[in-house]
């Protein structure tokens, strides 16, 4: 971990070292959510290499979002990490959508890593098999209410579970499709000057 940091000149807050010292990469929620290894293997870059490889391949990724994973939906993962990030400040969850040659290609879907995944979590076990006991006993750990548990997941329930979840997101109904942000928007929330390489 500590080399992923010095390579990246990032320091990584609590909780991503956290996720990295559980797991080294792994798919969950039925691939909805894949958490890229910190290492690069031969033809698959591990975190230390993902946001380079994606730059060189086109993607707006500023240089303060490490990207970490995807959605499974081809949307990237990220979370916002300047150099020099004092401990204090935010680190949200950014999606980066499949979208060249626009500015506004970004959405905040967590304020933080912990929020983000306790969201995600929440609204992609719902989408699984109702009578599933895993499912129930998931859902009950989470606290999860029986009135979502009876809605059909959609983008309205999504923003009720982000509402519910993360008060400190810009907005509960992220989409970097249809409300997308920029890299200076989210400086300008989150900190950082850094530039697209």
């Amino acid at each position: 971990m500590s080399l992923a940091e010095a390579m990246l000149h990032r320091r990584f807050p609590r909780a991503l070292r956290d996720l990295y010292l559980q797991t080294d990469g792994c798919a969950l929620l039925e691939g909805n959510l894949n958490i890229t290894p910190l290492a690069t293997v031969p033809g698959t870059p591990g975190l230390v290499d993902l946001s380079d490889e994606l730059r060189g391949n086109g993607w707006a990724v500023p240089n303060e979002l490490l990207v970490f994973g995807d959605d499974g939906q081809g949307n990237q993962l990220g979370i916002w990490l300047p150099s020099g990030t004092r401990d204090d400040l935010p680190n949200p969850i950014v999606m980066l959508g499949q979208i060249f040659g626009r500015a506004e290609c970004m959405a905040v879907f967590g304020s933080e890593l912990l929020r983000f995944l306790r969201s995600w979590t929440i609204y992609y076990t719902l989408l699984d098999d109702a009578t599933d006991a895993h499912r129930r006993r998931v859902l009950d750990l989470l606290g999860v209410p029986a009135g979502w548990r009876d809605r059909e997941p959609d983008d309205a329930l999504r923003a009720e579970i982000l509402r519910s979840n993360d008060p400190d997101l810009p907005t509960h109904d992220p989409d970097p499709y249809v409300r997308g942000v920029s890299a200076q928007h989210l400086r300008i929330l989150y900190g950082g000057s850094e530039t697209v390489r």
